[in-house]
């Protein structure tokens, strides 16, 4: 690793662990609030998942294909790459997820449920859209959630198949297991949106793979 490297690293690190004690994004973020480019929230009400419980707050995040970013989703966020949502009309589904596809180009509105279950964070996005399969973590999809829970000792972050399970995506897929972020969020890279669940399960304690865009 070169000096400027090492130095830039060492710079986002020391920004990041400010952010966290500011309850901030938990990421790089604050490379591109220097830049005026604060992630959004939009408080806007939206429709949501006929599964709501007392507590679960509906918003949505508007997602801008052109642009490399941070979306804020209450206290938990989302990074999403340039180009790496796929059209609309693309296919979806359980065996879909790794088959490339044509690029949205256009911004896409995603309603977005925010509550817990059990105990633990939990977030569901209200439209079905997959992304573009990358062996480049630059390029890649994730999902922070920030964990009420922070003393459990180990963690996953599950989806919700059609059916209504829960499932560990990361037993089959060795990319999709989740990482610790400063104590506070539990990280997951995302092929597709849906619902996430923090549940016990396994970690990573990795550097965020989004650090890697900057």
């Amino acid at each position: 690793m070169n000096v400027p490297t090492m130095v830039r690293m060492a710079a986002v690190t020391a920004v990041v662990g400010f952010l966290a004690a500011c309850g901030e994004a938990p990421t790089s973020a604050a490379l591109h609030e220097s830049e005026g480019l604060r992630p959004p929230y939009d408080a806007a009400a939206s429709t949501g998942p006929s599964f709501l419980l007392a507590g679960d707050t509906e918003t949505s995040i508007t997602v801008d294909p052109a642009t490399t970013r941070f979306y804020q989703i209450g206290s938990h966020w989302v990074y999403v790459p340039k180009g790496a949502m796929c059209r609309l009309d693309s296919s979806y589904g359980i065996g879909e997820w790794d088959k490339d596809c044509v690029a949205e180009t256009n911004p896409v509105t995603i309603p977005v449920t925010v509550g817990e279950r059990n105990g633990h964070a939990l977030v569901v996005f209200g439209k079905d859209m997959r992304f573009k399969p990358t062996t480049d973590a630059r390029q890649a999809v994730y999902l922070f959630l920030r964990e009420p829970s922070p003393e459990l000792a180990s963690y996953a972050v599950l989806w919700q198949a059609p059916d209504g399970l829960w499932i560990d995506e990361a037993l089959a897929d060795p990319s999709l297991r989740a990482f610790r972020v400063n104590g506070l969020w539990i990280g997951r890279r995302v092929k597709h949106f849906s619902g996430y669940n923090v549940s016990l399960g396994l970690y990573e304690e990795q550097t965020d793979p989004t650090l890697l865009a900057y």
